[in-house]
């Protein structure tokens, strides 16, 4: 898709990653409560009954064009707060939205740009798939579609699974050349001991949590996490 050569192909691409990780995020929501699609703001009486299911008796019937929903972004972030998601980074999320506010907003999109948002979206389209039980052929319409999105899929964890091991070796590097004749016993304690702890200055003063690692040992795994920030 990300290789089209027609312009209004390449916004349809890129507008349609970014509504499809929105929906498929409330889907998610939905699958749990109606009620989690609700906005933080601005709820008014047309949502509140679309969402709990109660109609007004004695008002008008139901605007379905004042009902609104949560917002793609927090939908996301709700998503992954309540662990119903796939593996899923802040970088994910930028990449699907800005791709799609782009093609909507401004009628512009980058190759580049449409073919990183590809790879989250296929994730992410993935997980609700094998969530349903849902059969890929069915999911993506044509078995040779299917067969695509499998291979975006595991190409991805295998640049993770590459990406992981580089991390790890440059930090065992780094652990050998800083504390290289301490002895193993005492190394477990030392990484945990500095799980939280952030440098005053320099270089890597930001704390962050590497993806790749998240991704790759769990997000359950804090002494792994912690050791390669």
């Amino acid at each position: 898709m990300f290789t089209h050569d027609d312009g209004f192909e390449l916004l349809e691409a890129g507008y349609s990653i970014g509504a499809a990780v929105e929906l498929l995020a409330k889907s998610l929501l939905a699958s749990l409560s109606p009620l989690l699609l609700l906005p933080a703001t601005n709820v008014g009486a047309d949502t509140i009954q679309k969402y709990v299911g109660v109609a007004s008796r004695a008002g008008p019937a139901l605007d379905i064009g004042k009902v609104k929903s949560l917002e793609a972004g927090a939908c996301i972030t709700r998503v992954t707060a309540l662990g119903i998601g796939p593996l899923w980074t802040p970088q994910d999320t930028s990449s699907v939205l800005e791709v799609r506010n782009a093609a909507a907003h401004l009628g512009l999109v980058e190759r580049s740009a449409l073919k990183a948002a590809m790879k989250p979206m296929v994730r992410f389209s993935e997980h609700v798939r094998e969530r349903n039980e849902i059969n890929p052929d069915m999911r993506w319409g044509t078995h040779e579609a299917g067969r695509i999105a499998a291979k975006i899929l595991s190409d991805e964890l295998t640049e993770w699974e590459w990406n992981y091991h580089a991390k790890v070796n440059a930090a065992r590097d780094r652990f050998h050349s800083s504390w290289g004749n301490l002895p193993d016993i005492y190394v477990e304690e030392l990484l945990r001991a500095r799980q939280d702890w952030t440098p005053a200055g320099g270089e890597y003063a930001e704390q962050s949590t590497c993806p790749d690692v998240v991704i790759r040992a769990g997000p359950t795994d804090p002494q792994m996490t912690g050791a390669l920030r």
